[in-house]
């Protein structure tokens, strides 16, 4: 373990009279910072818009390229430095970074167990690894593992003698010179290198749980858990508040047609205008229950969102109306992350990542026989696709294996369609159980299931499924009835 070095505490004296009038500092007189320039994936979800859209192609075929056992869940990061370094933080209070080869180059023990795992990881404008604890502190990390700074929120400005815990992923953008960290005070802190910067306020409405978005036109964008969204200059001032039907929990999302994303704990969707905090529309697209993975933006600009009902849904940025939905078995608590080439990395807590088209078919899978927490995909500049994991506590690092061509694109309910594999012997063997109109083979590839039981066509227009159930490896049904099902070939 390594031994923190505290180079520089930070001195709130002077901060705290600051902004005895003002809840903001003036640029002019501030340093710069932000996400680390160079950086393939610098914090959730990549980007200031939280887009989660990589800028490289990744994997039609995920396989192993190595894997990193962490010794404990991993709750946050990947984050990926310009030097290709993977940083996580664990579940039992540690922030580790790895080589790009899967070796440890260092760990940190949080400060006095620091309440529990850390925040989600953010690498800032020096390429320092940012990060909040539940115990109260904001710290920074130099690429060898010893403290820069440590900012304490306890007497903080507009705090108090208490610890304000950091949940909330930390983030930024190249337009905004700052480091924004949501408290469970219903603060957001705007930090430069470890200096307080500002501060913006929702006191009133509870935690801030969700991470902000920096807006390509200059709005920055929080929420609480009593269901408050705000927008506010980069500069300083708000400038509205949208008070949404439950709480937001996983960090908004904003598109190219200056529209905010956000998800509530009610299952909605919201589509907000960035500049006047107008809704334009909302929809529920699933079974009203907790929306947390997502929202991303597909590269076909869909709005990709997905939870506890453990199905993704592609949604219309105009209108709100699903394009497609895929289903999987368990719950979605991570967000997917999105390639160039179109492709979506979805992780689900029935232990398998897949590989989805822009368009919604399932290109491939890859399994690995564990769940996943809020640990999202992150993708390097190599196209290299990282997963954390929980349970078996891995950090896995998947590249390309034998290359599947993507299908032509379109929208997946008009004309997303593939030709179908070449034939294969039909099994004599009846498919169990029943209610299962459609079957999910060692291919990933789906077939319908015939009223006899027996496999049938291969499904090549995914909108036929909409959300009818797909007999699939579980919990109780082992693989090798599906195998026996399917037939060889499949």
């Amino acid at each position: 373990m390594r031994n923190a070095t505290l180079a520089r505490r930070v001195s709130l004296g002077l901060a705290a009279l600051a902004v005895a009038g003002a809840t903001w500092l003036t640029p002019a007189i501030a340093l710069a910072d932000g996400p680390q320039p160079g950086s393939p994936w610098p914090q959730f979800k990549r980007d200031g818009p939280r887009t989660g859209a990589a800028g490289v192609n990744g994997p039609t075929n995920p396989v192993v390229a190595w894997r990193y056992g962490a010794g404990s869940a991993i709750m946050s990061g990947p984050v990926i430095a310009a030097d290709g370094t993977i940083y996580i933080a664990t579940e039992n209070a540690r922030v580790v970074a790895v080589r790009p080869d899967g070796t440890q180059k260092w760990s940190y023990d949080l400060p006095d167990g620091g309440g529990g795992a850390a925040s989600y990881l953010a690498l800032n404008g020096r390429g320092q690894v940012v990060f909040g604890t539940q115990n109260g502190f904001i710290i920074g990390l130099q690429t060898d593992g010893n403290e820069s700074w440590r900012f304490d929120t306890r007497n903080a400005p507009y705090g108090s003698s208490d610890a304000q815990a950091v949940r909330a992923a930390p983030g930024g953008g190249p337009n905004s010179g700052r480091m924004y960290f949501g408290t469970e005070a219903g603060l957001v802190y705007e930090m430069e290198d470890g200096a307080f910067a500002g501060i913006r306020r929702a006191d009133q409405d509870g935690a801030v749980r969700a991470g902000t978005v920096i807006t390509t036109d200059g709005t920055l964008i929080w929420t609480t858990v009593r269901g408050s969204i705000y927008g506010g200059a980069l500069g300083g001032g708000d400038k509205w508040r949208l008070v949404l039907d439950g709480a937001i929990l996983a960090t908004p999302a904003f598109t190219s047609d200056s529209t905010v994303v956000a998800v509530t704990d009610k299952g909605s969707v919201y589509a907000i205008n960035s500049g006047s905090g107008q809704q334009r529309w909302r929809v529920q697209p699933g079974e009203s229950r907790q929306m947390r993975a997502g929202p991303v933006i597909g590269t076909d600009g869909s709005i990709l969102v997905g939870g506890d009902e453990g199905r993704l849904y592609a949604l219309d940025p105009a209108t709100g109306a699903t394009r497609w939905s895929f289903g999987t078995l368990s719950v979605l608590a991570a967000s997917p992350a999105v390639a160039a080439n179109g492709l979506i990395y979805l992780p689900s807590n029935d232990g398998n990542v897949y590989v989805l088209t822009a368009a919604g078919q399932l290109l491939s899978k890859f399994q690995t026989d564990s769940t996943f927490d809020v640990s999202s995909p992150a993708i390097g500049a190599d196209g290299i696709v990282y997963v954390g994991t929980r349970g078996s506590n891995q950090l896995i690092a998947l590249k390309e294996g034998t290359p599947i061509a993507i299908p032509a694109s379109g929208t997946a309910a008009t004309a997303a369609t593939t030709a179908a594999p070449p034939a294969a012997p039909a099994p004599t063997t009846p498919l169990a159980p029943a209610g299962f109109p459609f079957i999910r083979c060692g291919s990933g590839r789906i077939y319908f299931i015939n009223p006899n039981r027996l496999i049938g066509d291969y499904v090549s227009n995914p909108a036929v499924l909409g959300s009818s159930p797909i007999l699939q490896t579980s919990a109780t049904v082992p693989q090798s009835r599906i195998d026996a099902g399917c037939g060889a070939g499949r």
